[in-house]
């Protein structure tokens, strides 16, 4: 989880680049500066920030890394363009290809580490994604479904793992077959997430809240309205600015926060 993000109020991504000094000019970046960006995306993610996720992803794929950070760096820049694809889908912005660039790092992240599973299941999700939005793009599938499985392979338990898969199998359906349902692998994750664990820094940590929602958006298109309400009040406990769960409330007819 973020830190801060139960009080902290929406300033940007761009206002917190600011706040925090840098100025567009890449520096070299330590593990703290590392767990500091990764947060930075994190609260660009929840108010849905296309610009400040593409700053961010930009800044990432210019660092050449300090030994064993590089395949965090490439994860990170990797995981903010992934969101800035699904913000902008099949739209160009500021640098380029959001979707091109996530693979890109996430490919360079499992060069520099074979058994980082969370960045394999990244790959993964953006080849899901890229082939979700062009139905030709058989070998972009055909990737997914090679990164996706060989991520549950290193880490099954791994709760990003679980969601990543069933996120790109909502997509494309056929992803996640052998492993599970979505809604079985979001109920693993969800039980995954309540299992107290400390990462290092640096090293990913999100996707509780990501869980939440994902259950909100599928109750609610199945009619199940209780429960899509409870789970987009749980992603909101976890992320009080995240514009996907508010989304799914005023869907409910219920006002947002």
């Amino acid at each position: 989880m973020i830190p801060g993000c139960r009080t902290t109020r929406s300033v940007g991504a761009a206002a917190l680049l600011a706040l925090f000094g840098w100025s567009g000019a890449p520096a070299a970046v330590d593990s703290d500066e590392l767990s500091d960006l990764a947060a930075r995306i994190q609260y660009a993610v929840y108010e849905e920030d296309l610009r400040g996720l593409t700053e961010l992803s930009s800044r990432l794929a210019a660092e050449t890394g300090r030994g064993g950070l590089t395949p965090l760096l490439r994860y990170h820049a990797a995981y903010a363009a992934y969101r800035a694809a699904e913000l902008a889908p099949g739209a160009l912005q500021d640098d380029g290809d959001h979707l091109a660039r996530c693979e890109e790092q996430a490919e360079a992240a499992i060069d520099a580490d074979p058994e980082f599973a969370d960045a394999r299941a990244l790959a993964g999700a953006c080849a899901a994604l890229e082939g979700s939005r062009n139905p030709a793009a058989l070998l972009a599938i055909r990737r997914a479904r090679q990164h996706l499985r060989a991520a549950w392979s290193i880490a099954p338990n791994n709760p990003r793992v679980l969601l990543l898969v069933a996120a790109s199998d909502l997509r494309r359906s056929g992803l996640s077959e052998g492993i599970g349902t979505p809604a079985e692998l979001l109920v693993r994750a969800a039980e995954r997430f309540r299992v107290p664990t400390a990462a290092d820094s640096g090293w990913p940590d999100w996707g509780e809240a990501e869980t939440a929602v994902l259950q909100a958006e599928i109750a609610l298109e199945e009619g199940r309205l209780l429960d899509a309400r409870d789970a987009a009040e749980r992603a909101l406990i976890l992320a009080p600015d995240y514009r996907r769960a508010v989304a799914v409330l005023r869907k409910l007819g219920i006002p947002g926060p």
